[in-house]
């Protein structure tokens, strides 16, 4: 055992090549060396460096066999010439590997030295083989190439309706002129009905101050409370200090409405009826009517439940007939938002159109409904929020309805009358003509194809009967051409004769001759006469 690492040195010089070059998996191999000679003898060390080299040595070979750059295989349609020679045959490329799936032992003798050695790590990089590159993504057949939800046909209908829906709210935009303001909202305003404890209260004053509101400019606005006390704790506040509204508001203390004397020097009144209580409208247009000042009412009416349209109606008539000094809105919210409700009566104080209207408001929670279309549908064009709502109150639902009716009127079209007997009978005598001639037509196109086809077939066999006996001058076209009237005569014989005619072909022929000689005369008396005809003179000329 003395000789046994020498032995396995020369055995292992004998593999050695003298022209080695590195590589990656050399290179690994090499920060490898250092951890494996720890506490090992001068004669393992030897033996240790004559391994390391060997290994170094098949990896490169490995490497190298792997790495061989091949040219791709052509496409069949680029393939080449078969004259080109003393190319060298293409390489067969080495199916990939990698080294997690390779069954080569060099390469799992590698992994199981880099496995043992616990102060070696190695940084993991993405890799680019296709072996090992994995795509996840799905080819979508019969779709837009990608997944998309299919939709049923209530969805469809729908959207068709919603599209209609934009574009009547297009052209209404398109054409809409400015949103007309009352001339007489005047710089007061005061409001009443409205509890201090209750959110309503502040929300209305944060309307009414709004500084992104033009239209509503006014430099007084009168609060009409039960108690002033709690009134100015719960309204004067942060809010309202750094909005201005400290150097607009005052209080009034009174029961719910106020009286005259406080409507005095007001231009503008809004008023809260909680509960839907429908009695005091009388009560509020008497003093509207009795103060001189008062130009305008808006009247909200909230918690009221199942306003019918006759209730309405009466309500609307009440006010009309006392609102001869002043113009009124009225708005009746049944299933609607406090904040919303507000909002739609304080635009309503300056909105020309809506002086005189009654509205009852209601919350569009059915998406498929009408109302709610046409909301989604201004919001999404464009209109501002005063422009929403003079839409929804002077026109509303009713203007794309009357639309729809009109243009259904326009299309529907006046009944014919109904036909007599003699006229029927006409129709049908004209109707079987019709038929008949086309059906004759029909036939003399199929007649007129066979005899063409068949006079082509005759003119090409005595092309081929005359060449062989002698050399015909002109190509097969021109004789074609030349012999055409023959050619037709004889197809014309031929399809008689298929459909059972007597056919006299003798005579036939000798008419045909007769009139060709006819024919020839005539042209040839002609081109006499132009000639005798012709000066000679004017001829050299040209």
């Amino acid at each position: 055992m003395a000789d046994y690492p020498l032995r396995i040195l020369v055995l292992m010089s004998l593999f050695l090549p003298t022209d080695r070059k590195p590589s990656v998996g050399s290179h690994l191999l090499m920060q490898l060396k250092p951890l494996l000679y720890v506490n090992v003898k001068y004669e393992i060390k030897l033996i240790w460096d004559h391994l390391f080299l060997f290994l170094l040595t098949l990896i490169d070979k490995r490497t190298a066999e792997r790495t061989a750059i091949k040219k791709p295989k052509k496409a069949p349609w680029k393939k080449a010439r078969s004259s080109q020679k003393g190319r060298k045959p293409q390489v067969k490329p080495q199916p990939q590997t990698t080294w997690q799936n390779s069954e080569d032992p060099l390469s799992a003798a590698l992994v199981a030295c880099l496995s043992v050695a616990n102060a070696f790590t190695v940084s993991r990089h993405a890799s680019t083989s296709d072996s090992v590159c994995r795509g996840t993504t799905r080819l979508y057949q019969r779709t837009l190439g990608f997944e998309t939800p299919g939709y049923s046909r209530a969805e469809m209908e729908l959207q068709k309706k919603q599209t209609e829906v934009i574009g009547y709210l297009s052209g209404v935009y398109s054409g809409k002129e400015a949103t007309a303001l009352r001339p007489n909202v005047g710089p007061s305003v005061l409001i009443s009905g409205f509890d201090p404890e209750q959110p309503a209260s502040v929300e209305i004053l944060d309307f009414l101050n709004n500084e992104y509101s033009p239209h509503l400019s006014f430099t007084k606005i009168v609060a009409h409370v039960e108690d002033m006390k709690t009134a100015k704790k719960r309204l004067i506040g942060r809010n309202a200090r750094y909005t201005g509204l400290l150097d607009k508001l005052d209080f009034s203390e009174g029961t719910a409405l106020p009286t005259a004397a406080q409507l005095d020097g007001m231009s503008s009144w809004v008023v809260h009826v909680d509960g839907g209580d429908m009695s005091k409208l009388s009560d509020i247009a008497d003093l509207a009517a009795s103060a001189e000042s008062v130009q305008n009412v808006a009247i909200l009416i909230s918690g009221a439940q199942g306003v019918g349209a006759a209730a309405l109606q009466a309500a609307d008539e009440m006010l009309q007939s006392k609102a001869s000094s002043f113009a009124y809105t009225l708005l009746v919210g049944e299933s609607f938002s406090r904040e919303e409700s507000l909002r739609i009566i304080t635009e309503c104080l300056a909105i020309d159109k809506a002086a005189g209207k009654s509205v009852v408001a209601n919350a569009a929670k059915d998406v498929t409904s009408l109302e709610h279309m046409m909301i989604q549908g201004m919001r999404e064009i464009g209109f501002t929020r005063i422009e929403e709502v003079e839409q929804m109150v002077s026109i509303g639902v009713k203007g794309y309805t009357d639309m729809l009716d009109e243009q259904a009127a326009e299309a529907v079209w006046e009944k014919a009358p109904e036909p007599t007997e003699e006229e029927l009978a006409a129709r049908a005598q004209t109707k079987e003509q019709t038929l008949l001639l086309q059906k004759q037509k029909r036939e003399e196109e199929k007649k007129s194809s066979d005899i063409s086809a068949m006079a082509l077939e005759w003119a090409k066999k005595e092309y081929l009967r005359k060449s062989l006996k002698r050399r015909i001058p002109m190509k097969e076209p021109q004789f074609i051409e030349l012999i055409w009237d023959r050619a037709l005569m004889e197809a014309d014989m031929k399809w008689r004769t298929m459909q059972g005619l007597v056919v006299n072909e003798t005579e036939e022929r000798r008419k045909f001759k007769e009139e060709q000689q006819r024919l020839n005369a005539e042209a040839l008396k002609a081109e006499q006469e132009r000639w005798a005809g012709m000066d000679y003179n004017e001829v050299a000329r040209r």
